[in-house]
């Protein structure tokens, strides 16, 4: 996904994520909110190496950038969850 795009979803499958697999696993449910932000677009050829890597300065500013969007996500998804209890 594109670096900064910000995705929600509700309801969906791990999509190859072995973190949210787990998740999944442990709830017995796919029944749960996801914020997903986007960190790099195109082939990450070692995602290992990958995933323990550094943003760079470009890569730090847009993480800055979209964090306060997803901030406001979760506070609006909180707000919606315990207005329904």
């Amino acid at each position: 996904m594109e670096s900064g795009k910000i995705r929600y979803k509700l309801d969906s499958s791990s999509g190859g994520h072995n973190g949210i697999k787990d998740i999944i696993d442990h709830c017995k449910s796919e029944n749960f909110h996801r914020i997903k932000i986007g960190v790099k677009k195109g082939e990450i050829r070692d995602p290992k190496k990958f995933v323990l890597e550094k943003f760079n300065r470009i890569e730090k500013e847009k993480m800055f950038e979209v964090k306060e969007e997803a901030a406001e996500q979760i506070s609006i998804t909180l707000s919606n969850l315990y207005q329904d209890c």
